[in-house]
This record gives C-alpha cells, structure tokens and sequence, in this order.
C-alpha cells in the first residue's frame, strides 16, 4: 500500500494484513485469531495487529470493522471482507487457496479506480504452510511466483513436514528480501532504470563518463560490457562512500565526482 513517493523515487508503504486462512471462515476461530492479533503490538507506532486489518477501512466505507476485543461487524455467515480473501469453497487445497487470493488482487486493483495500477505494480507477500508454488497434483502452480511467497512449512518428498514450522527469524529475512526485490523492481518499471535500483541509478547517473550510454543501461539489450564496467564503477563508489563513512567523512572524499580510476578506450574496453 504505497502511501508516499518522494522526488528521488523512494517510497513509503504502508503495511496491510489480509487474511486467507481458513480460520476466517468460522467465527469462534475468526474470535481467536483476531483475539491474539489484539494482544501483539509491532512498530515503532506500537499499533495492534488488528490496526493493520482496519487500514483497508480508512476512507474505503468497505468491509467490516475489527476493534481490539476481537469483535467483528458482520451480519452475514458467509464472511467477506476487504482484510480477507473470498470464500471460493476450495482454500484448503493449494490451487484453491492461490485462487482466493488471486481473486482479492484482482478485486483490489478494479477497487483502486486506477486503471494503469496492474497486479505486477502491488507490492505483497504470501505467508503460508501450504506451499501454494504447486497443485495437489505437483503441477507448478502459474498464480503464485516465487518472488510474493514464503511458505512457512518446510517439505521433503510429498507433503512431508521437516523443521521447524512457522515463521522464524530465517523465514522474516527471507520475507523482507524478497519484499526488498519487489520494491526494486517496481522502482525499475516505474522510472525506466533497466536493471538498476534507485541508489545504483543515483551513481550512474552522477557520472560524467557513463552519461552517454545512460539509455543503453535503461535497456534490456544493453551491452554486457557497458553493464560491466557500470556494475564495476556502482561497486567502487559504494566501496568508497562506505570507507568514508567509516572515517567520519573528512577529507576530500565529498561527492561521487571525485577524480576516476577509469578511461574509455577507442575501441570500446575501460580501465
């Protein structure tokens, strides 16, 4: 939920939960899940679990309110909501629960009124124990990539649980890098950057000598030696910015555009 673009391109997201477990669909399981969601508090705002569900709510007039007794609004027994995925009466098989979840993505892009905003624009992440990758049948499943999951069981051979199951602390990382990836690559597709990322972009962009080939790097077919010597040059000032960085930054290190190590030859080669 993309809630702030800065000039430079950065972004600031705000954090939704939606539920797609099964638990959503009975109310007396419903109660304690979200019971336990009101007793967890995260951030540096130190807001509930259930804050993040009710931030669908804000503005939208749609789906129902969770307050922290763990009541929910709801007249109807076929539960629906905007903080959880429909009921397509098959969730408990992975191709239904990929589907339910589909179906949320899709409902929340038609929601936005913005016909440019496509599913690859929406930055998510799927936590599951089932390991929605593949079918029942052991088909690779074309909803869900690798990239927006995370199953939170580990499988040997058919459906054989081994290790720990849940999200632990190598699950989170795994979590947070891959939603780092998500937020590079739509960066990437918004401002036209090829394969570089904001900060690489800053670098390249900054200098004088990889000014002229700035389109070929937006490309995809730009020359493996181009993006060689680009990749070259991003890791040296990296390399640098963080050495100053560690002496306090004194001296005449200031800026990107101290004097290069690098020449362009005629023939095409840098050193």
């Amino acid at each position: 939920n993309n809630n702030n673009n800065n000039n430079n391109g950065s972004c600031f997201f705000e954090p939704v939960i939606v539920l797609s477990t099964t638990w959503r669909l009975q109310r007396r399981s419903r109660d304690v899940l979200l019971s336990s969601f009101a007793s967890k508090r995260v951030g540096t705002n130190n807001r509930t679990l259930v804050d993040y569900l009710n931030r669908f709510n804000d503005g939208d007039g749609d789906g129902d309110v969770v307050t922290n007794d763990s009541a929910v609004v709801s007249s109807s027994s076929s539960f629906s909501s905007s903080w959880s995925t429909p009921d397509l009466d098959h969730g408990t098989t992975p191709e239904g629960r990929a589907s339910e979840i589909n179906a949320w993505l899709s409902a929340h892009c038609s929601r936005r009124h913005d016909p440019t905003i496509q599913r690859k624009d929406l930055l998510f992440l799927i936590l599951d124990d089932l390991d929605l990758l593949y079918t029942d049948a052991g088909k690779r499943n074309p909803i869900v990539d690798e990239q927006h999951f995370v199953c939170t069981v580990s499988y040997t051979g058919y459906r054989q649980v081994e290790g720990k199951v849940g999200l632990t602390q190598d699950r989170v990382e795994l979590a947070l890098c891959k939603m780092k990836e998500q937020v590079k690559a739509i960066y990437r597709r918004k401002f036209g950057t090829g394969r570089w990322d904001v900060e690489e972009w800053d670098i390249i962009s900054g200098s004088p000598i990889l000014k002229p080939h700035l389109a070929a790097l937006r490309s995809d077919g730009c020359p493996s030696w181009i993006a060689e010597i680009a990749q070259r040059y991003v890791k040296e000032e990296t390399r640098k910015t963080r050495n100053d960085n560690d002496h306090g930054g004194g001296g005449n290190s200031g800026s990107s555009h101290r004097r290069r190590r690098f020449r362009f030859w005629r023939w095409g080669r840098w050193r």
